[in-house]
């Protein structure tokens, strides 16, 4: 079993005590206003945190829960607007929401639309043409007016009608204020809260730590109209030095007199008022996880999975004081006994260790570490090759592979020109390693430091603790023929030191490869400046890499700076939209859609990308692409 990204509706990290902790704390608020932040690094939980929170509200219709993915929408308007226009747009669809008010919410999205009109087009198009030729401004508004006479129901018409009037009645008192619209927004959605009887609106915000500096800050400040606003309650989910990375850009001119990072951190202090950031896991708690992971399906089958989390949520509950996790707590606690079993509680009790170091803990990429085991492991049964394959020492080398890939590759190098497809360096550096003699045999030499490394082969690893780690998991694969591991693996290298570019492009594609949209912003301007050739040979191997990504569902790291280079050379346009129109749509998540957009915007590709996006959009097999492509489609029109 593979397990996605977005997977919230099984909670293997005991999120829900972090969820309890953040619901209890709102409904104490008792309607006052209060922003919250989830911080924590990519991969931390984030999303699921904020899913789960909102499933936790779905049941209280006192409640009303909006999210909005600030990411996808980042390239096409203000922030500010989009996110008063998301809000509004959900209450108007939520089931929580009496009808009788949903007239007064169609006249703040009126009011939003105007505000768009006087803020996207106020001096050219519709509205300078109005101006221009002395009709009324509303004119502008027109085409929201001929959506209301499309009502098949003449008493809902005559009220949208009536409504609409009253609410260009209101705007041409205020004109082109965009202050005192705003404000006037402000107001009416404060009253409309009140009348309705909402208790709480939450808002969830998501994926804001993906968006450029200018749109992290201009949905900061959108927020900040709703601070003082009664009932409202802000839920940001971002790893803040992303935030304040941004708050240092967007104000770059700060008196000398105040730090940039002392503006940063009192920026973002008195906009959240409450941040939690989310832990890492530590070792007990990723031995656990991986534990969760590795026996999913044999225990889902027999009823027990669940039986199982919640003992074992139980037993690391104080982690600095768990005994082990071993066969017999298995055996006692779900009553299960099996060989598949007890080799998946040796595997996770071998690698747990030194994968919560390598990982620093991260959960997204422990479980992609996991999802690739399990890949190449049905990979090797479909091949005939699983007698050959044994996962213990399937997964040490993965270990290798990705926490020191260079001395994975030089191992590699040297299996493939041996008789045996084993490596004598391995060899003669376990037999320094290890006790040798028969009464201390299997046990680690107690003077690590004299250790003997053949031929510098593994440079300064003999110093390296997570590498003595490693040497220590069982079992010792010094003497085993390597050869078929290194051949169901062989798609999945990357090994840059082997390619053909030059050191400046080596840095710039360690940047665009990262999925770290701030340090890619950083370098922007080097990625204008390279030539065609240079362009094509960044992508070239862009996209190499996010070929062979396994799990599209969730957005590829890659994907940030393919797009960042689309943008800047727009030759490479259409290979991208070429690449994303080849993956299978039942296995693309709702990232493709944006990404699409965001990259390939040439004349030339309109029409295949608004075909491509349609084709999404109607897709059955993938509810949440179609939802996100539908999204981008309305927005674009």
């Amino acid at each position: 079993m593979i397990f996605h990204d977005n997977e919230t509706d099984i909670d293997l990290l005991n999120f829900e005590v972090i969820v309890r902790t953040i619901k209890n704390l709102i409904i104490s608020t008792k309607g006052s206003p209060i922003t919250i932040g989830v911080h924590g690094d990519w991969g931390a939980g984030k999303t699921s945190i904020l899913k789960m929170l909102e499933n936790s509200f779905e049941k209280d219709d006192k409640v009303v829960c909006i999210w909005f993915n600030s990411w996808l929408f980042q390239d096409f308007e203000d922030s500010k607007i989009v996110l008063l226009e998301n809000i509004l747009t959900q209450l108007l669809e939520s089931r929580k929401i009496h009808d009788k008010f949903l007239d007064e919410i169609y006249s703040l999205i009126l009011k939003i639309n105007w505000l768009k009109l006087i803020k996207v087009g106020g001096s050219i198009g519709t509205l300078a043409l109005s101006q221009a030729t002395g009709y009324p401004e509303f004119l502008a508004l027109l085409p929201l007016f001929n959506n209301i006479t499309t009502i098949n129901n003449d008493e809902i018409k005559k009220r949208k009608i009536e409504e609409f009037v009253n609410v260009i009645s209101e705007l041409k008192e205020t004109g082109s204020n965009v202050p005192k619209q705003i404000q006037e927004i402000r107001k009416s959605f404060e009253e409309l809260l009140s009348k309705a009887k909402i208790d709480q609106l939450i808002v969830l915000i998501d994926d804001l730590d993906r968006c450029l500096p200018k749109t992290i800050i201009q949905t900061l400040e959108a927020i900040k109209l709703f601070l003082f606003v009664p009932n409202m309650v802000f839920i940001i989910g971002a790893d803040e030095s992303i935030i304040e990375y941004s708050v240092k850009q967007y104000f770059p001119d700060i008196p000398l007199s105040v730090t940039q990072q002392n503006y940063a951190k009192n920026y973002l202090e008195k906009l959240i008022q409450i941040p939690f950031r989310i832990p890492s896991l530590g070792q007990k708690e990723t031995l656990a996880y991986l534990l969760l992971l590795l026996t999913y399906n044999e225990l889902a089958e027999k009823n027990k999975f669940k039986e199982l989390r919640n003992l074992l949520f139980e037993k690391i509950g104080l982690p600095w004081t768990t005994s082990s996790i071993d066969a017999d707590f298995f055996k006692n606690s779900v009553e299960i006994e099996s060989e598949s079993i007890k080799e998946s509680i040796f595997i996770a009790n071998q690698i747990a260790t030194i994968l919560t170091e390598g990982t620093k803990g991260n959960p997204r990429q422990i479980k992609r570490f996991i999802n690739t085991l399990f890949l190449r492991q049905d990979f090797a049964k479909e091949r005939g090759l699983d007698e050959y394959i044994k996962i213990r020492i399937l997964s040490k080398l993965m270990l290798l592979e990705y926490f020191k890939p260079d001395t994975y590759q030089k191992i590699g190098e040297e299996i493939i020109s041996s008789i045996e497809g084993k490596s004598e360096n391995l060899k003669l550096l376990i037999s320094t390693y290890y006790n040798e003699d028969e009464a201390n045999r299997g046990k680690v030499k107690t003077d690590k430091d004299n250790m003997q490394v053949p031929d510098d082969f593994f440079g300064d690893l003999e110093k390296d603790n997570w590498f003595r780690n490693w040497l220590d998991i069982k079992p010792d694969i010094s003497d085993i023929d390597l050869r078929p591991y290194y051949f169901i693996s062989r798609e999945k290298r990357r090994l840059y030191s082997s390619t053909l570019l030059s050191d400046h492009l080596k840095d710039t594609l360690e940047v665009l490869a990262s999925g770290e949209k701030y340090k890619i912003a950083e370098i922007s301007n080097g990625i204008k400046g390279l030539s065609k050739q240079d362009s094509e040979e960044l992508f070239n191997k862009l996209r190499e890499l996010i070929s062979v990504v396994d799990d599209l569902s969730n957005q590829p790291k890659e994907i940030d700076g393919i797009v960042t280079l689309c943008k800047e050379h727009i030759h490479l346009q259409k290979p991208f939209y070429l690449l994303l129109n080849s993956f299978p749509v039942e296995k693309l998540g709702p990232w493709a859609a944006s990404a699409l957009t965001n990259s390939c915007g040439s004349h030339e590709l309109e029409e295949a990308t608004r075909e491509l996006l349609e084709r999404w959009s109607q897709s059955e097999e993938n509810t949440k692409l179609a939802k996100s492509a539908s999204a981008v489609i309305k927005i674009k029109k």
